[in-house]
């Protein structure tokens, strides 16, 4: 088989998903046994077929051998980092190489960690829980700073360039009211799945609630500019003034009127 694409057993959404990319049969069913207990698995055992499977699920953390037919760990990194769609996912690298240039051209390329064969079951389970530790903590500093600041939140290039696109289509189609998560996915050229996680794990938070909170924020300056409350939910988007007034004094704390009358001083 050119390609393993098994969940066994089925566990909840909420679990976290690890693609394992291996081709030798023995290590990559152990490594299943082993991560099945706590994660979702998914596993291909080859590179390209690994690449693929990255695309299609978007899994939270890839670990992947190096060498590998068809394409190795390093294309798999290389492709993937790069990928609009996957490039905010960890990787690890499995090897038996432990010189520094195999190591360094791994990491250069956007790989996170290393795992050196042969290795203690132990290292991949404390491995995997502190990258997606750290990925928590990155995530909830993001949510504390500006949606203008969002483009710093990442120093991988595909993660900016797909946050800077997110921004431009929201800039231009926010007044539309009938713009909505499905015509976000057309123009991302998304499937709904794949949307769906590369909001909860680069913006923490679903895509319909993104797009509501962006109009918000446009109805928050047009406030702070003078014009008239009547207007604006019309201006943002927002097809009912009752519900827009509702979600802006959800998200403020204070109605549009109210906000309007005595602004934050910040």
């Amino acid at each position: 088989m050119d390609l393993i694409d098994n969940i066994l057993p089925t566990p909840p959404d909420n679990k976290q998903s690890v693609l394992v990319v291996e081709d030798n049969d023995e290590l990559r069913q152990f490594l299943e046994t082993l991560l099945l207990e706590d994660y979702l698995v998914y596993s291909a055992n080859n590179g390209q077929m690994g690449i693929e499977l990255a695309i299609k699920h978007l899994p939270d953390v890839i670990i992947s051998d190096i060498i590998m037919p068809i394409n190795d760990g390093f294309e798999l990194v290389s492709q993937l980092s790069q990928h609009e769609k996957t490039s905010h996912i960890p990787i690890i690298l499995i090897t038996a190489k432990v010189d520094q240039e195999s190591q360094l051209k791994g990491l250069s390329l956007g790989a996170v960690d290393y795992i050196t064969k042969p290795f203690e079951i132990k290292n991949i389970s404390l491995k995997l829980k502190n990258i997606l530790r750290r990925q928590k903590k990155l995530l909830a500093s993001h949510l504390s700073q500006n949606q203008h600041s969002k483009n710093k939140f990442t120093d991988n290039e595909a993660d900016r360039l797909f946050l800077q696109k997110l921004d431009h289509i929201l800039t231009h189609n926010y007044q539309d009211s009938g713009f909505s998560v499905a015509k976000l996915i057309s123009k991302l050229g998304m499937t709904e799945r794949q949307l769906q996680r590369k909001f909860k794990k680069l913006l923490h938070e679903k895509p319909a609630t993104y797009i509501r909170k962006y109009r918000l924020k446009k109805a928050k300056e047009l406030l702070l500019k003078g014009q008239a409350i009547k207007v604006i939910s019309d201006n943002v988007g927002f097809n009912s003034q009752t519900y827009f007034s509702q979600s802006f004094k959800l998200a403020y704390g204070q109605s549009p009127k109210e906000f309007a009358h005595s602004p934050p001083e910040n």
